[in-house]
């Protein structure tokens, strides 16, 4: 009985997970989390270059403790869809994280030396639009 209970116990007090901090430092170009870019303006159908989709990947160790990547700046991401799109700026940007299967590779996330990851999935717009409208404040 008592093995059973340490069993359930090891097997739920692992949290295998990362974090880090999103950065967009160096952006040249506006970027939105919304379809609109500002004073509300939506960017017309035809002004769409493309969509993209790219996944990134951060670690920990320690169940999240200890970042092995601290900061992710996603602004050469963005820069070079834009580049690569032929836009000036990104409307309806997301980023959706989710765990990354070698957090599943049991009894292995139990250890706190296991780097755990998580997947950070960054998808966007890429547009092109007038000049006045991505001219920075």
């Amino acid at each position: 009985m008592r093995s059973a209970l340490l069993i359930c116990a090891l097997a739920t007090s692992g949290c295998a997970g990362a974090r880090t901090n999103l950065l967009f430092d160096g952006l040249r170009h506006p970027v939105s989390f919304s379809p609109v870019l500002q004073a509300g303006r939506v960017p017309a159908e035809d002004a769409h270059r493309g969509s993209f989709e790219r996944v990134v990947r951060a670690y920990s160790l320690f169940y999240g403790l200890i970042p092995l990547d601290p900061n992710t700046d996603l602004a050469p991401l963005l820069e070079e869809e834009i580049a690569r799109l032929q836009g000036n700026a990104v409307v309806d940007l997301k980023v959706t994280a989710s765990s990354c299967a070698a957090n599943y590779a049991y009894p292995m996330p139990l250890l706190p030396v296991w780097p755990s990851c998580v997947h950070l999935r960054v998808t966007g717009t890429v547009v092109e639009v007038k000049p006045s409208l991505v001219a920075f404040p």
